[in-house]
C-alpha cells in the first residue's frame, strides 16, 4: 500500500511551485522601487537531501530560499521553505516447505513529514531604531492537520542593536488568519490575532554565524489557541558563496489540529473518531547554502 498526499484544490499554490513564485516576486517587484539611489540584494538558497536504502528506505528533501532587497530606510524580504520525507518498509513472508520456499515482499511507502511555507514582508523605518511593517504568508502542513493557512500582518517594531557582527530586533503585529483543516469535519477558521517576533544575529568568528528566531502567535478569538515557533541556525562558510548550515527548530501548538483514527468498538464493529495531534514538532536539518 502506498500513501500519497496531494494538496487539495483549495490550495492557493502548489508546493513544488513555491520556489518559482518566490523568484518571480523577487524580480517583478524590483522596478517598483527603481528610483531609489541605494539598492542591494542579499539572496540565498539552501538544499538538503538524505537517502537510505536496505531493509528500510528513507528519503528526505528540504529546500529554502530567501530574497532580501535593501534600500536606505526600507527593505523587502520573501522566504520560501519546504520539507518532505518518505519512509518505505518491506514486509517479508515465505511460501513453500522448510527446505524449499520462495520469499515474498510487500513494500509500503508512507509520507512521514511534509510542510511548506511562503511569506513576504515589507519594512519601513520610522526612526533609526523603529519601523513599521506589513506582510502576508501561506503555509501547508498536512501531517500536522493544516491543509491551508493564509495570513496577513501589520505592526511596529524596534531594532535594539544593528552592527556588522551583532543584530537584535523585535516587533509586534496584528494578524488575520484563514485556516482550513485537513479533516473535513472541522470547519474553516477565521480569526484576528497578535504576533510577537524576536530575531538575533551574531557573528561568532570570521566564518561562523549564529542566528535565532522566536515567533509567538496568539488567537484573540480563542486565547487557548497559542502557537510558538523557535529556530536556531549555525552557519559555517566554506567559501565566499558556499556554506554549511545546521538548523534546530521547534513548533509548539497549544491547541493542535485534529485527525481521524480507526475505532474498534466492544462489539468488534469499526468506525473512526477525532483526536488531537501532538503539541510539539521538531526538525534537525543540515543543508548546503548558496549565497548569491
Amino acid at each position: 500500500m502506498s500513501i500519497n498526499i496531494q494538496p487539495t484544490d483549495t490550495s492557493i499554490l502548489q508546493p513544488y511551485h513555491l520556489a518559482v513564485v518566490a523568484l518571480l516576486l523577487a524580480f517583478t517587484v524590483q522596478p517598483i522601487f527603481a528610483e531609489e539611489a541605494e539598492t542591494g540584494w542579499d539572496n540565498s538558497a539552501e538544499l538538503s537531501f538524505v537517502a537510505a536504502d536496505g531493509n528500510a528506505e528513507t528519503t528526505t528533501l528540504g529546500f529554502a530560499a530567501t530574497f532580501l532587497r535593501r534600500w536606505q530606510n526600507r527593505k523587502w524580504k520573501t522566504e520560501v521553505t519546504g520539507l518532505q520525507a518518505d519512509s518505505t518498509t518491506t514486509e517479508r513472508s515465505a511460501v513453500g516447505t522448510d527446505d524449499n520456499f520462495t520469499i515474498l515482499e510487500v513494500s509500503t511507502t508512507e509520507r512521514v513529514a511534509e510542510k511548506y511555507n511562503l511569506r513576504t514582508r515589507f519594512d519601513k523605518d520610522l526612526t533609526p531604531t523603529s519601523f513599521w511593517f506589513a506582510g502576508a504568508g501561506w503555509a501547508q502542513d498536512e501531517l500536522a492537520g493544516i491543509d491551508t493557512r493564509l495570513s496577513a500582518i501589520a505592526g511596529f517594531g524596534k531594532t535594539f542593536r544593528d552592527t556588522e557582527t551583532f543584530r537584535t530586533a523585535a516587533d509586534l503585529g496584528l494578524t488575520y488568519t484563514h485556516e482550513k483543516a485537513v479533516v473535513n469535519e472541522v470547519d474553516d477558521d477565521d480569526f484576528l490575532g497578535l504576533r510577537l517576533y524576536w530575531e538575533l544575529f551574531r557573528q561568532l568568528t570570521a566564518s561562523t554565524q549564529y542566528s535565532f528566531e522566536l515567533e509567538i502567535n496568539e488567537n484573540l478569538d480563542d486565547t487557548s489557541d497559542l502557537r510558538a515557533d523557535l529556530a536556531n541556525h549555525l552557519k559555517v562558510s566554506m567559501s565566499e558563496r558556499l556554506a554549511l548550515k545546521l538548523t534546530l527548530a521547534f513548533a509548539y501548538d497549544n491547541q493542535p489540529a485534529l485527525t481521524t483514527v480507526p475505532l474498534i468498538r466492544p462489539d468488534n464493529s469499526t468506525g473512526t473518531v477525532l483526536t488531537e495531534l501532538d503539541e510539539l514538532d521538531s526538525v534537525l536539518k543540515v543543508a548546503l547554502v548558496f549565497d548569491f
